[in-house]
């Protein structure tokens, strides 16, 4: 079995099996990256390091318990929905009920945020940081979307179709670098970022749904 395994021939049919994941992902990661750090570092060139701080204190509040939330999903998910496709040819009803899950989950943790972010910013770092707020309530949306697209995005991969993450990837970069020659005060900036976050969730959302329909293709 283990030479098996490893002849030439089998080791080839794999590489050429899952060569999207290199030929795509390393692109896709360093658009992402660029993506997240891009707006950090313009807003501190354009107007202040206070306003960039201000920015990303709130990406911090917000998606590290969206990243953890999310994460524990996604691996739930992302098992249940490959096994769903093996066995019926469909993930659609897990589909169905993680995202009622997710959006129900979505709902309570944002309202819960909107209503207390004031309170813990200025409680935890002081009440020089309270512009901060209102930047977490414009990026509160695409958040509350983003904790709803993360582990539902996994279809991607499991159809392997990575392919699409680098388009919305390359998509979501392009329209941030447009989003500084456009608008000219940073409350402007920011909902514009948090627009363009917001379109590239509701993609990856309306994508992974159509992935969940569509016949076998299971890592």
């Amino acid at each position: 079995i283990f030479n098996t395994i490893a002849s030439p021939r089998v080791l080839k049919s794999i590489a050429f099996r899952y060569r999207k994941f290199p030929q795509y992902d390393i692109l896709t990661t360093l658009m992402g990256t660029g993506s997240s750090q891009i707006p950090v570092l313009m807003l501190g060139m354009l107007f202040n390091p206070t306003i960039s701080g201000y920015y990303y204190l709130t990406q911090r509040i917000i998606q590290t318990p969206i990243n953890i939330i999310s994460g524990s999903v996604l691996e739930v998910f992302k098992e249940k929905a490959s096994r769903s496709i093996r066995v019926t040819g469909t993930a659609t009803s897990v589909y169905y009920k993680t995202l009622l899950m997710l959006a129900t989950g979505s709902l309570f943790f944002g309202l819960l945020i909107y209503l207390l972010i004031d309170e813990i910013i200025v409680f935890t770092f002081g009440p020089t940081w309270s512009e901060a707020g209102l930047y977490a309530k414009i990026l509160l949306p695409a958040m509350m979307l983003r904790f709803i697209s993360n582990p539902l995005g996994v279809m991607i991969y499991i159809k392997e179709k990575q392919q699409i993450n680098l388009y919305m990837n390359t998509v979501l970069f392009i329209a941030i670098i447009a989003t500084f020659f456009i608008a000219k005060t940073p409350e402007h900036i920011i909902i514009g970022l948090s627009l363009s976050y917001s379109f590239i969730y509701l993609a990856q959302i309306f994508i992974s749904y159509n992935l969940a329909k569509s016949g076998n293709t299971v890592l």
